[in-house]
């Protein structure tokens, strides 16, 4: 949203259903709700923006489902981080 005097927010979540990270179903990985959020500031020749990443350190995890990929990458995601 822009807001007066060159004010904006934006933000939202991220929802991942749990789902099995392996063809075996002996991994099942939890589902998350992780939210982002942006403040910032502009005018004619500046702008500067606050983005949050992960803002309440939601424990998620990074992987891809193994029906659509061939791969047994797991990572825990970063916890807050601006």
């Amino acid at each position: 949203y822009r807001l007066p005097m060159g004010f904006s927010v934006s933000g939202g979540p991220i929802w991942r259903e749990a789902f099995w990270h392996n063809f075996d179903h002996t991994i099942k990985l939890p589902s998350s709700l992780v939210w982002n959020a942006n403040v910032g500031w502009s005018n004619d020749a500046w702008e500067v923006m606050l983005s949050v990443d992960n803002v309440f350190s939601e424990d998620y995890y990074l992987s891809a489902e193994p029906a659509f990929a061939g791969n047994t990458l797991l990572a825990k995601g970063e916890p807050v981080r601006w």
